[in-house]
């Protein structure tokens, strides 16, 4: 089967989707096997064969130590073992489990438009960094996937927001999905997007506000006589799908009511709107801090912001919306924007920017989170025309520029005293140099050897001690070289760095005497999330 297509996925925590763009360059959403856009990220590994999707997720309550979900969480280190099972003897990777849904979209997806899937625009969080962009494109890699583009779900949004080319103006978009939160501002200017202030929390999104559901049904089960200390696991699974139901109840609506059988017991009992909104304030409150911190950043570049673009599926709760017109009332804040697909049809439509490129190069070099295309790269054939050319893009490629999100430093010691030096500033636009002259300590003197220790941080700070928590500090590479022996008291290492907008950055630390030491390593670097 050959490859027709360029396919964008919305590699969700709680739910994907996966799009593309057809050879009329219209975004098309592919329908999976229920007949549903949107597919639950839930792998239950019960049998010899994975089972992915509603299926799995409807399994939890009588295979709850197998049928997997929220590993997208794990990404980080993806390699780290998940025991499940029964005996919890049984070993996967969160690498392994998304290779699994993102095969079950691509074998959908190759049913329904009669290509292989072969090219792929995925979407990632705007506050992933490196290792867990990496861990997504070896999940990718997995699936059978031969050229994988990665671009922020944020970014995504506002491409598929703009895709007719018609608007010119700053808007934020408030990414609140299943398990990630996003804020970002983007400048839109035709099919030009300038994502210049990034904020969010990877570890805050609608299952945090599933949990609290399931703390207002464990106490009201208390309430009924419930001992919940000392539950079954299929009860617990029991709750947890009892306690979802309910929270998609009450966005239509003020009560609903909630009935699950626990211990072989019917219980049911009322929750409403009220109690919810109450219980979940605080996490909603956190997104509205963040929301208020991007906007007076742009607004302190000099940016006017408009609007706030709802996305996510949790931005489908009125508290969500309400909220923010209440904070927020000199923006125009609309209907949440298609948002279970916006972030998938924006990666699909993004993928005129590869066309555009091959059109105009043998090797694409587009904006998005990529590596170079695989050797021997082929555009599909739905792009391609009769005669060989490219097929001709109607309307502008969108470009997006990029800023770091995180600040990168070296450590060094500044009037002796040891500090992560900064190289590179959170918020800074993307490609940059940076160079920094840091004093040698006299035991690397002495020695004739110096260690580097590279550090990304969260402020924006010329020096950070190395024991400041806030910084949320993370060491990105450490790497030792032999520098000049009999150096003087006091030398210098002067420090060159480059980052490209890919993210790949490169230093070189050289002694008085020329004498140099290389180190890479890839920043946490993103267009817009």
């Amino acid at each position: 089967m050959e490859s027709k297509y360029i396919f964008g996925i919305d590699l969700g925590t709680t739910y994907s989707v996966i799009s593309y763009l057809d050879e009329n360059l219209l975004i098309q959403t592919c329908s999976n096997e229920d007949g549903d856009m949107i597919t639950p990220s839930v792998v239950d590994l019960s049998d010899v064969n994975p089972t992915v999707g509603q299926v799995a997720k409807d399994n939890k309550v009588f295979y709850p130590h197998s049928v997997l979900d929220f590993f997208k969480r794990e990404m980080g280190n993806g390699h780290a073992t998940i025991y499940y099972g029964e005996n919890f003897d049984k070993k996967t990777t969160a690498i392994d489990l998304s290779a699994e849904v993102l095969r079950y979209l691509a074998k959908y997806a190759s049913d329904a438009t009669d290509s292989s899937i072969e090219m792929v625009v995925i979407t990632v969080p705007a506050y992933f960094g490196p290792e867990e962009k990496q861990s997504t494109k070896e999940a990718a890699e997995k699936a059978g996937f031969k050229d994988v583009f990665l671009i922020e779900e944020p970014t995504a949004a506002a491409v598929y927001y703009g895709y007719k080319g018609d608007k010119n103006e700053t808007v934020l978009v408030y990414d609140l999905g299943g398990g990630t939160f996003d804020v970002v501002a983007v400048e839109i200017n035709g099919y030009n997007y300038n994502c210049f202030v990034v904020d969010g929390d990877y570890q805050l999104g609608g299952k945090d506000w599933d949990t609290r559901m399931q703390d207002i049904i464990k106490e009201k089960l208390t309430e009924k006589g419930v001992d919940i200390s000392n539950l079954e696991d299929e009860d617990t699974a029991e709750i947890q799908a009892a306690a979802e139901k309910a929270k998609k109840t009450l966005t239509p609506r003020e009560t609903t009511n909630v009935k699950l059988r626990i211990e072989g017991t019917k219980y049911e009992f009322e929750v409403t709107r009220a109690e919810f909104e109450e219980k979940t304030k605080d996490l909603l409150d956190r997104t509205i801090e963040t929301t208020k911190s991007v906007k007076e950043k742009a607004e302190a570049k000099g940016s006017k912001i408009t609007k706030i673009l709802l996305v996510g599926g949790s931005s489908y709760m009125p508290q969500v919306q309400q909220r923010l017109i209440s904070e927020f009332s000199d923006l125009e804040i609309p209907n949440p924007m298609d948002p279970n697909m916006a972030v998938s049809k924006g990666a699909a439509y993004y993928a005129k920017a590869i066309i555009g490129k091959v059109s105009e190069s043998s090797v694409p070099t587009i904006g998005g989170e990529n590596d170079q295309p695989s050797e021997g790269f082929v555009l599909p054939t739905g792009y391609v025309q009769e005669d060989g050319t490219v097929i001709e893009l109607p309307s502008g490629v969108p470009t997006i520029k990029k800023v770091s999100v995180s600040s990168i430093g070296i450590r060094g010691l500044s009037n002796g005293t040891p500090m992560i030096m900064t190289l590179l500033m959170r918020g800074n636009e993307l490609p940059t140099t940076s160079d920094l002259d840091i004093p040698l300590s006299n035991e690397a003197i002495a020695a004739g050897h110096v260690e580097l220790s590279l550090f990304e941080h969260r402020l924006e700070e010329k020096f950070v001690s190395p024991d400041n928590d806030e910084a949320d500090l993370k060491e990105m590479q450490k790497q030792g070289g032999e520098i000049s022996k009999g150096l003087p008291d006091g030398a210098k290492m002067h420090i060159h760095m480059t980052i490209d907008d890919e993210g790949l950055l490169k230093l070189t630390a050289t002694d008085p005497n020329g004498v140099a030491i290389d180190l890479e390593a890839m920043a946490d670097a993103k267009s817009a999330d």
